[in-house]
């Protein structure tokens, strides 16, 4: 199946299976029955929502885990953050996470806790940059190994243009802002909220390219094999509040929307602008293993991963927790 059909059909919203109270009651079993005596670190970035929720209601303390969530502006930063043993759990789109563990097999997927369609392509409207064959030859402001490279290499080949036809600039996403105001790059690709910051630093100098809309990423929380299979009890612990923050935030968006603006440091008009382009469900699902799959493909095909064959992704996935604490959540064909 095309890329942007499958992308189409995968952005429709999951009915929830879980209701609210019975989240809280898989929440008490696991605080009753069993208190983690560390400190938790998992490194989010701000489309982390339910991790960030769940940290301000509570939600982790009530499952009987005492969470420190850091902020990192990207799941590459916060996956290198992980591999050096930094912090115990991190999130990651799925491109950065297939990029990742082919160097490094012993990541693994434990869930799926967001379907995100807020990567945005974007350009100044004096640059003279109207359509994707403009693009060829001038500088785009990209976070190299992330979603954005992705994604622009999709724009770009469904345009019949080659990443290497135009030149790509290595950047933070937090540096991209003032990057493409003063011209040092032409264009750029990131991710919320650092879109919203953008277009408005650029006020009415901002264009978006068109016919981006199909394009969606997961994000994951990961971690690495010896810590998951060291800490069952905490991760489903971690699953269980996050799947209270889920039913919360399915509740009572408005109250949710001001408790990410004030904890993150946006203006509530952002994170209401960006709200919808979130899909925010614990889950794992067949769509990511499709996806994963062709990506690596594209890892491959553009030189970017040094792999004779692409992994088994299944192989990376630790679903037993999850199945635990949400049995409807897990939803592999196999």
């Amino acid at each position: 199946m095309p890329l942007t059909s499958r992308v189409k059909s995968a952005r429709a919203r999951v009915g929830c299976t879980i209701v609210f109270s019975a989240c809280l009651a898989v929440a008490s079993m696991f605080s009753a029955s069993f208190v983690y005596a560390k400190t938790l670190k998992i490194a989010s970035t701000p489309s982390g929502h339910l991790i960030w929720i769940a940290e301000e209601k509570g939600f982790f303390k009530d499952a009987g885990v005492d969470v420190e969530v850091v902020r990192f502006p990207s799941g590459l930063a916060a996956s290198k953050a992980l591999l050096a043993g930094e912090i115990d759990l991190a999130t990651s789109s799925e491109f950065t996470f297939v990029s990742n563990v082919v160097r490094h097999p012993q990541l693994r997927i434990l869930a799926g806790i967001a379907r995100v369609s807020a990567v945005r392509l974007f350009t100044r409207a004096d640059s003279g940059i109207n359509l994707a064959r403009d693009l060829v030859g001038r500088r785009v402001g990209v976070t190299r190994q992330s979603i954005g490279e992705y994604f622009l290499g999709e724009y770009l080949l469904a345009n019949g243009i080659g990443l290497s036809e135009v030149d790509l600039v290595d950047m933070t996403a937090p540096d991209i802002t003032d990057a493409i105001k003063g011209g040092v790059v032409d264009a750029a690709i990131v991710w919320q909220p650092f879109v919203h910051r953008t277009a408005m630093a650029l006020g009415d100098n901002y264009r978006e390219l068109p016919e981006q809309e199909a394009y969606f990423f997961h994000l994951l929380l990961i971690g690495q094999h010896s810590w998951v299979d060291a800490n069952q009890r905490p991760l489903g612990q971690v699953l269980s509040a996050l799947i209270q923050a889920e039913a919360y935030v399915r509740e009572n968006s408005a109250e949710a929307q001001k408790m990410l603006a004030d904890r993150l440091q946006l203006n509530i008009g952002a994170v209401q602008a960006i709200w919808d382009s979130y899909v925010r469900e614990v889950n794992l699902d067949q769509t990511l293993l499709g996806l994963m799959e062709h990506e690596a493909r594209w890892l491959v095909e553009n030189g970017l991963a040094d792999v004779e064959l692409i992994p088994s992704f299944l192989s990376v996935i630790e679903m037993g927790s999850l199945r635990v604490v949400k049995p409807s959540a897990v939803r592999f064909i196999q």
